[in-house]
């Protein structure tokens, strides 16, 4: 008697000859520019292989006149997947360099079409009742239900329905395998439906939609009942997350305000939805801003106040047209530089999350200034400016300032002050008389020098948490000076127009620009605003693991730009990545439950939000294999295929490690694993899924499982 792989040799080797037997009848080959023309088709798969007589520009491959592909001009040979049941031809033409087709040479190929028109119809909650036509003869049609053949085999072509009993009350892919009658290189043709069991147990159930306080985003949750391929996330009727079917929460992004619904869909393995369940949320739309404002006394500076609401994430305050300051959501006062004698409008205008203005407000002042009496005069053949003033008791201290910089801080009571050289160009000279704790109690400027075309500076943030400013170059400045902060952080040539900060901490910045004359002297200065917003920590945080390896699998989206993200396990810091990665396996873990954190970081270690999920590690001694080594004998070949057919004959054996034969990963064991495994072998050297060529464990979660692993080294 022959052993088990003697007889899956003797038996089934005719399985994988079809890529080098050629029988097909050649039409229409008269004179063709080919030679040696071949033909085969088995399976709904047909093969061609010819001689080329070119050089040929391309060659043009038909299917019953239709073209399917143009190839290479030096191709010869080319294999067409999914043909239709019945006979077609199949025809190559050759096209030379000068673009003009030559005869093609065919051929006709057979493919015996599979059962027809099958319902599942279910009987009850466990029971599925088959009805199909049969268009061709068979010799055996076998149902499998999710890739397991069932106990009941029909054996003629007649028999056109089968009750199937006993399935678990879950959505089931059940399918039909027929054998052609007469063939001699077995093959199959297959038909599939879904049972979808009537009254069976809710997939999604326990649901929850829960508003994040504080903004418009939802909490969503639910329990699965059994087994889903997918879970996708629809949103107002868009998708906007799909899942593996494993996760039972997500937190959506910002809805804004309005009415929403949340649907979460259960999808099984043919990619048909087999539940949804929803809710309704709405979000009142966020107040509008209100400001107030007053003159500080003995000043020309105004204070604004307004109350604040969670849905705000930043306020712009502008003074007279002009950005003064962006501030946090949170923040419900101002209090305005000097901004002189006469009329001033302030507005605040509020922003959401999602960059959504919803509105503004402003108050108007009129302001008295109090100047000491200031006189400007430029000392003669320089550009020093000799300043005097009235002396006024109630100063403190007097500032000195030249283009906004303080460059001397006098007494009380000085009446005079002499600047140094100013150099070329217009300069702004003013003093400022202050008060106890350096309030700003009077301020008078003058104007000095022959103007110089003005900066005109703009700020406009840009991606990774910089910001861009822009100004008017002009022949006259000689280097330019960036400021941000009031900290330089760079000095350009004259000639320089634009300048791209580097990456800034979250929150509002003043950028600063300052042209310079050979000399030295500062000829002009503007400054702007820009705000860096806060990007949150991770979300849609998922952890997965798989048994049988000591390894959790992370998955999170990045609201905003990280320089890194810290990975804790249960406490302590395991290691640092790069801020934009939004996936990683975490491996070498000990058996047992762990606790795993993201840390979200930015400039200078500042930690913008953290996330955690808790995993179990189990057994990881067991389920290591090698896709496509079916016979487990740590290598791929005709045998494996062999092993494949033979499974699933009614008197196949049991698979001890079917999660090897799963050569497309797809979840179960079937025709198309042994037909992938024939085409990776012997007709385009395509490799299976990991883990492959080396030992590992199913990267992916089935049903499939390997009972008796493989012995890798």
């Amino acid at each position: 008697m022959m052993d088990r792989n003697s007889r899956l040799r003797a038996g089934w080797t005719a399985a994988v000859l079809f890529v080098c037997v050629w029988n097909g009848r050649v039409v229409d080959a008269q004179a063709a520019p080919v030679e040696e023309f071949f033909c085969e088709s088995i399976a709904g798969v047909a093969v061609v292989g010819w001689v080329n007589q070119g050089p040929y520009g391309s060659i043009r491959v038909y299917l019953d006149g239709e073209l399917q592909s143009e190839l290479s001009g030096t191709q010869e040979m080319y294999t067409e997947f999914g043909l239709s049941g019945g006979t077609q031809q199949l025809c190559i033409e050759p096209v030379d360099l000068a673009g003009v087709a030559l005869v093609q040479t065919c051929c006709d190929v057979y493919s015996t079409p599979p059962p027809e028109n099958l319902v599942c119809a279910a009987l009850d909650a466990t029971t599925a009742h088959l009805t199909w036509d049969n268009p061709a003869d068979y010799s055996v049609i076998m149902p499998l239900v999710d890739g397991i053949p069932y106990p009941t085999y029909l054996t003629s072509s007649p028999d056109t329905e089968v009750t199937i009993t006993g399935l678990s009350p879950e959505p089931h892919t059940i399918c039909l395998l027929a054998l052609p009658t007469g063939s001699i290189i077995p093959h199959y043709v297959v038909a599939c439906c879904t049972f979808v069991s009537p009254g069976g147990p809710t997939i999604l159930s326990g649901g929850a939609c829960e508003p994040v306080p504080g903004t418009t985003q939802v909490d969503v949750s639910w329990e699965n009942d059994h087994f889903s391929a997918t879970i996708a996330a629809v949103i107002d009727g868009v998708l906007v997350q799909t899942a593996p079917g494993t996760i039972s929460s997500f937190t959506t992004a910002p809805l804004g305000p309005g009415a929403h619904t949340i649907c979460v869909q259960s999808i099984d393995g043919m990619g048909t939805v087999v539940e949804e369940r929803c809710c309704d949320v709405t979000f009142d739309a966020a107040p509008q801003p209100s400001v107030s404002c007053v003159t500080l006394p003995g000043t020309t500076r105004m204070s604004a106040s307004w109350v604040s609401d969670p849905s705000y994430d930043w306020i712009d305050v502008s003074i007279d047209g002009v950005l003064a300051a962006t501030l946090p959501g949170t923040v419900t006062t101002y209090l305005s530089s000097e901004l002189g004698g006469g009329a001033h409008e302030l507005c605040i205008e509020a922003y959401t999350w999602e960059d959504i203005s919803i509105g503004v407000d402003c108050c108007e002042l009129s302001v008295v200034g109090t100047g000491p009496g200031l006189t400007c005069e430029t000392v003669t053949g320089t550009t020093a400016v000799e300043l005097e003033w009235l002396p006024i008791a109630l100063f403190d201290s007097i500032q000195i300032c030249v283009d906004d910089f303080v460059i001397a801080t006098l007494a009380g009571g000085a009446t005079s002050y002499t600047t140094p050289p100013l150099g070329s160009g217009s300069h702004s000279v003013c003093i400022k008389g202050l008060g106890a704790s350096a309030v700003v109690l009077a301020e008078a400027c003058c104007t000095t020098g022959e103007p110089v075309v003005e900066l005109d500076i703009t700020c406009a943030p840009v991606a990774g948490s910089r910001i861009t400013v822009t100004w008017l170059p002009h022949p006259s400045y000689d280097t330019i000076e960036i400021r941000v902060d009031g900290v330089a952080i760079s000095t350009e040539p004259g000639s320089t127009s634009s300048f791209t900060t580097p990456q800034l901490a979250p929150g509002p910045h003043l950028v600063c620009v300052i042209a310079i004359d050979a000399t030295g002297a500062a000829l002009d200065q503007d400054c702007c605003g820009g705000a860096v917003p806060l990007p949150g920590g991770p979300g849609n945080l998922s952890c997965a693991t798989l048994d049988g390896f000591p390894a959790a699998f992370l998955t999170w989206s990045n609201p905003g730009v990280y320089d890194s993200v810290g990975i804790y396990v249960d406490g302590v810091e395991w290691l640092t990545i790069d801020g934009s990665l939004e996936t990683i396996a975490i491996q070498n873990l000990t058996a047992g439950e762990h606790t795993i954190c993201l840390e979200a970081r930015g400039p200078s270690g500042f930690v913008f939000g953290v996330a955690c999920c808790d995993v179990t590690i189990v057994d990881t001694a067991v389920g290591l294999f090698i896709r496509g080594d079916c016979d487990q004998d740590l290598g791929l070949d005709s045998d494996d295929v062999a092993w494949i057919l033979q499974s699933l004959l009614p008197s196949g054996d049991q698979l001890a490690c079917a999660d090897a034969c799963d050569v497309n990963d797809d979840g179960k064991v079937d025709i198309r694993d042994a037909m992938d495994l024939v085409r990776g072998l012997f007709t385009d050297n395509s490799a299976p899924p990991a883990p492959f060529p080396g030992c590992g464990v199913d990267p992916t979660v089935d049903r499939l499982d390997c009972e008796t692993p493989s012995t890798c080294p």
